[in-house]
This record gives structure tokens, sequence and C-alpha cells, in this order.
């Protein structure tokens, strides 16, 4: 099982049926395109104590750390609890509300609403970053919420970005598993 298999996989003892789908909301483009989306019920209460969400927790920074190093955890902060009701193209694209499934979906956002590539000495806080698998397919997206001065002399994006079922998180763009690239994009006007 590689690392993106075990983070996407359900909490150990949850329920299959506690997880299946229990509606949709609408969700358009802003040319009015549909956009498919799975609202899940919650995990059981026993699954949202202290406990387990310290494991929650306890398992992402593992993962950072196990692809780069404790000074790669220094500057990830939880910044929300984990919630089986939206992923992270619902945190960025549909308020926390839903989860949207399918890059094609994710795709479809991007060109209704008008969003262009930018480069990355053009980032600012509000944009999107877009994460990619090795054969281009997007796994995961997130916020620009500031940029800070690096080490070099360069800038780094810090990024707010749900993490599967686990919680929100505030990290330096480039940390983050197991995404091999990522670009940046700036939503159109009207």
């Amino acid at each position: 099982m590689d690392d993106r298999d075990r983070f996407m996989l359900l909490p150990a003892g949850a329920d299959i049926e506690a997880a299946a789908s229990e509606r949709s909301i609408i969700v358009q483009t802003r040319r009015g395109t549909s956009i498919p989306n799975e609202t899940f019920a919650e995990e059981p209460a026993r699954m949202r104590t202290p406990e387990a969400r310290r494991r929650s927790h306890g398992f992402v920074m593992e993962l950072i750390a196990g692809r780069h190093g404790q000074i790669g955890c220094r500057d990830v902060r939880l910044r929300r609890e984990a919630s089986a009701r939206y992923n992270c193209h619902g945190m960025t694209f549909a308020n926390r509300r839903t989860n949207i499934v399918h890059d094609a979906d994710v795709h479809q956002v991007l060109t209704d609403d008008r969003y262009a590539e930018i480069r990355p000495d053009e980032v600012k806080p509000g944009d999107i970053v877009v994460y990619y698998d090795e054969r281009g397919g997007i796994t995961h997206t997130g916020v620009v919420m500031f940029i800070r001065r690096g080490p070099a002399g360069g800038t780094i994006p810090f990024v707010l970005s749900k993490w599967a079922r686990h919680g929100e998180y505030l990290h330096p763009v480039g940390v983050f598993v197991p995404y091999t690239t990522f670009r940046y994009f700036r939503e159109g006007s009207e």
C-alpha cells in the first residue's frame, strides 16, 4: 500500500455505510454548469474524540516527517479539525460544504470560472494551488493564504488545504504528500 492509499483510507473501525453519500448539494460554476458532488455523513462520535483527533493529526505529521523530515513539520499548522463533510476541492471551491470528487469536475470549475495559470513569482494571497500526480491528474487543491520570504531570498507561498479525511492545514506549498507537482491559478474577472 503506498502513501496515497494510506492517506485516503477511512479511519480504522469506520462504518462503510456511515461514510456513504447521504446527499449532494447544488454546486454550479459561474457559467451555470452543475458540478457533481457528495456530502458524506460525519464520522460517528467515537471518531471525533480528542484521542481520535490526536491520532489523525499524528498520522499527518508522521507522513510529512517521512517525506520531508522534521524540518518539513515545523511550518505545518492544524487550522480546523477533521471532517468527512468536505474534501480539499470542496474547501477550495464550495465553501466547505461538500466533496468534489472527480478531477474532471475541478477542471470544469477552473475553466468555467476563468481561472488562469500564473507564474510562481506572480502568486498572491487568494490564488489557488492545484497539485497533480505523475500522470497529470488533479489530486489536491488549496488556497494561498500568505507569502513568506525564503531563506535563499525567494518566496514561499503558504497554503490552506483540507487533507483527505483529516483536518485543514496551513503549510508551505511544497510540503505536501503524496502529490508530485503543483501549479498556481488566479480567478478571472467577469
